[in-house]
């Protein structure tokens, strides 16, 4: 009796919970990410590139100093429509160690004489990329928000290496022979609020897994 009296009213069937074009679009309003949003991300990458630029260099020599940062990342991203953003990714990280070593005395003109005295030996790595991106938005909801994003651009990494005065003052440095970055990521963002929240991704950048705030206006 009663499914045929709901049958028979002229009461709509979105009063009794069946869907329709206007309750799907209100839905789809309240996702965290929606045409027009801009993103402001700030992160940062490990495992840190610290230690991990100079290889076994701390067994080698137990009184190396490290220091660094990074990678640290910044992005903004633009929404084009509710499913596909471009934006811009730029990303920084600097690493260096210094390490006492015993060699060869010089001269002032670089020639070697009787003896041997301590160098101070500084390497020092250093690397930034520029690039434009795009994300690909799936699964949003209110407080989640789901992507893939692919990035290409600039990017430069150079390589320092002072040897303090052995080898004759050798000092040299290289940098990239092609000023290429790219990134491939898969990552996730989580809002306490309509505009603040956290995010992580995951993937090939200068990091394996990065992590930050995230604001949306």
């Amino acid at each position: 009796m009663t499914l045929f009296a709901a049958a028979t009213s002229d009461t709509p069937l979105a009063e009794y919970g069946e869907p329709t074009a206007k309750t799907a679009a209100a839905r789809k309003n309240r996702n965290c990410y929606k045409r027009g949003s801009q993103i402001i991300s700030v992160g940062y990458g490990v495992p840190g590139i610290r230690k991990s630029t100079f290889g076994n260099l701390d067994e080698i020599y137990p009184t190396a100093n490290f220091g660094g940062i990074g990678p640290i990342l910044l992005r903004y991203e633009y929404a084009l429509s509710d499913k596909w953003g471009l934006g811009l990714v730029t990303r920084f990280a600097t690493s260096k160690v210094e390490y006492p070593v015993s060699g060869t005395l010089y001269d002032d003109d670089k020639n070697p004489i009787a003896g041997d005295s301590t160098y101070q030996h500084t390497q020092t790595f250093q690397s930034i990329g520029v690039m434009a991106r795009g994300n690909i938005h799936f699964g949003t909801s209110f407080s989640w928000d789901h992507y893939v994003g692919l990035g290409l651009g600039y990017g430069n990494s150079t390589y320092k290496v002072d040897f303090g005065g052995n080898f004759g003052g050798v000092a040299f440095d290289v940098s990239s022979p092609l000023p290429i970055a790219w990134e491939a990521t898969i990552g996730t963002r989580y809002y306490i609020s309509k505009t603040v929240g956290a995010y992580i991704e995951v993937g090939f950048s200068q990091s394996l897994l990065n992590a930050g705030l995230t604001y949306t206006f």
